[in-house]
């Protein structure tokens, strides 16, 4: 049980063999949104700047995996990874010959 743990979490982390600094501050900063939310669950104490955290912490996660989705998709991926893609009268189309 506890190699799978590991496993999931080091496809969390790792990208292509090596560690992303970005999946890594998602990552801490969605772990701090869950910590100071239960946190003030437990306690019953109210934060005035409460949606502000939310927004920073939560939100940046999100944020940053999109970027780390760009950078990966434009910077990282070879540049054969994927075929070129023929739009409408491009002439790539060989299914409606006649």
């Amino acid at each position: 049980m506890f190699e799978s743990i590991k496993r999931f979490v080091m496809g969390l982390i790792y990208e292509n063999e090596a560690p992303s600094l970005t999946r890594v501050i998602a990552i801490v900063s969605y772990a701090s949104f869950l910590a100071g939310s239960f946190f003030l669950l437990l306690t019953g104490k109210t934060w005035v700047n409460y949606e502000t955290f939310a927004a920073l912490t939560a939100g940046s996660g999100s944020a940053l995996q999109m970027l780390n989705k760009f950078v990966n998709s434009k910077y990282n991926s070879p540049s054969e990874q994927f075929p070129e893609k023929g739009g409408l009268g491009s002439g790539t189309d060989k299914s409606q010959d006649n």
